[in-house]
């Protein structure tokens, strides 16, 4: 098992993107998430940074956003890479934060919603854009060995 980091922070990008904090320790824990507009995302993740305490070993989630030849006709195209942008580049690589990417099919059955609401880590309202942030989040402790008996009954 792999030593699970502190906090996971994890983005779902688009026009409307997901966002959320995961304390593993006794965990998983939502500390925090939200769905915002594109210029609200480096606002919320350099705010959920100043509550992190110093020190803290922190990874960083993005969902992988892959180009390709219908990149074009999909109006989200724009927004996810700005997003990815920002979280990537002005965000963890200044902090020097380890980050990693993940395709969604990698924790879409996993972590289906009667599993996040099991956890205790269940996002209220909006489009569903935190609730796969979260997903995001846990795929990241999970693929770290992080198992939780909760899982199974739900």
């Amino acid at each position: 098992m792999l030593e699970l980091p502190d906090f996971v922070v994890s983005v779902d990008p688009g026009l409307k993107t997901g966002l959320s904090v995961l304390a593993s320790e006794d965990g998983p824990r939502l500390c925090a998430s939200a769905e915002v507009d594109v210029l609200e995302v480096e606002s919320w993740l350099v705010a959920q940074m100043g509550m992190i305490s110093r020190g803290a070993v922190l990874l960083g989630v993005i969902e992988k956003f892959t180009i390709n030849a219908r990149t074009v006709a999909n109006t989200q195209a724009p927004w996810s890479l700005e997003v990815t942008g920002i979280a990537r580049n002005t965000f963890w690589r200044e902090r020097g934060l380890e980050s990693i990417m993940q395709k969604p099919a990698d924790v879409m059955s996993l972590f289906t919603n009667p599993r996040l609401r099991a956890l205790d880590c269940w996002h209220k309202g909006g489009a569903g854009h935190a609730n796969d942030s979260i997903r995001h989040g846990l795929g990241a402790l999970y693929a770290r060995g992080w198992r939780d008996r909760r899982l199974l009954s739900a």
